[in-house]
């Protein structure tokens, strides 16, 4: 059973919140950001791994999080036994594979709540990780163009890691945007089968961060038939598991 005696929440999310709206610049999102992405958290957890929701609306239905003991307390009647202890990243990563059945994340939800929805947890990615990890399924269609800035370094040590990953078939690096008024920026796209989508953008973010320069954003994708018949029109592809065996 967890000791609940023994966790102790790393802040106060309603001061974080009320310094944030006296400093709402770049600089006070990004302190409230690190915030948030540094603190643990207490999240209910069943043993069938049913993810319990809140559901405010019939269309929106929110991941229950709570800061500490206390906040978690209010809801009355939550079983120690039903709870476990997570970081940010685990919340994001339950949230990327559910949406949108998760339409977004409740901290405190029994108490001054704050919600984050996609755009929030887009936007905190992005502020604190410099990219965001999507899902295709439930993206609008976007245009692939070349992309030629990209180091042959940073070429072999992805083609180096897709060679020891059974599940990756095939990658490609190239530039995306929803809309001819969008700036393109750089996308990695993935083609795999049987691995789980956050393991394998985690593992690769952490290659392709080194060779970003400072402010630059970058985006994993898993491809679909339609992103992968794109790419080969726009990218010569740097990784092709059939290619790599002859």
């Amino acid at each position: 059973m967890l000791d609940l005696n023994s966790f102790v929440g790393d802040f106060d999310l309603e001061k974080a919140m009320e310094e944030f709206k006296e400093n709402m610049t770049y600089a006070g999102k990004a302190k409230f950001y690190e915030i948030l992405t540094k603190g643990r958290y207490l999240m209910p957890s069943r043993n069938d791994d049913r993810i319990p929701l809140i559901s405010p609306t019939k269309e929106n239905h929110f991941l229950p999080v709570f800061t500490n003991v206390r906040e978690m307390e209010k809801q009355g009647n939550m079983k120690k036994s039903e709870l476990r202890i997570v970081t940010f990243k685990d919340i994001l990563s339950i949230f990327i594979e559910h949406y949108p059945q998760i339409t977004g994340v409740a901290l405190n939800p029994f108490g001054r709540t704050l919600f984050l929805g996609k755009e929030q947890m887009d936007d905190i990615e992005s502020v604190t990780e410099g990219m965001t990890l999507r899902r295709t399924d439930y993206e609008k269609p976007q245009e692939l163009l070349p992309w030629e800035n990209t180091s042959d370094e940073l070429k072999s040590r992805l083609r180096s890691y897709c060679q020891k990953k059974k599940s990756i078939t095939r990658a490609w690096i190239v530039g995306a945007r929803s809309s001819k008024s969008e700036e393109p920026h750089i996308q990695f796209l993935m083609e795999f089968y049987g691995e789980k989508r956050e393991k394998i953008f985690t593992q690769v973010a952490e290659i392709v961060r080194e060779y970003m320069l400072p402010g630059q954003s970058f985006e994993l994708m898993q491809a679909t038939k339609e992103s992968a018949n794109k790419a080969d029109l726009v990218s010569q592809v740097v990784y092709d598991v059939h290619a790599d065996r002859l």
